[in-house]
């Protein structure tokens, strides 16, 4: 919570009483769709670097979408491109990429 306005702090409580409160599947017509999920926009890099923090800090899982360049270190390991370059599948991918014994259509 350091570093976090009062407006951070109740935006990431807001969103987290929401997602909580929601964390129940919804039945409409007869259906149950899948547990809801918010988008939290903020009005510059660094707001939303910050807004990740706080939901971080709070437990909700969040992912935070821009370019890498644009934002801080500390947030840049949840940004969608750095989670999906750990991702198994994309690593493997990545390794089979690299390896110079394949054909070049399978690379």
């Amino acid at each position: 919570w350091r570093g976090c306005t009062g407006k951070t702090r109740v935006a990431a409580l807001l969103i987290a009483t929401s997602l909580r409160l929601r964390g129940t599947r919804i039945e409409l017509d007869g259906e149950v769709g899948p547990v809801p999920k918010v988008l939290a926009v903020a009005h510059s890099n660094g707001a939303a670097d910050v807004l990740l923090e706080a939901l971080l800090a709070i437990g909700v899982p969040a992912i935070r979408a821009g370019r890498p360049a644009t934002v801080s270190p500390a947030a840049r390991k949840r940004t969608i491109l750095a989670m999906t370059q750990t991702h198994p599948e994309v690593v493997a991918l990545m390794k089979q990429a690299r390896d110079a014994s394949l054909a070049g259509n399978i690379r």
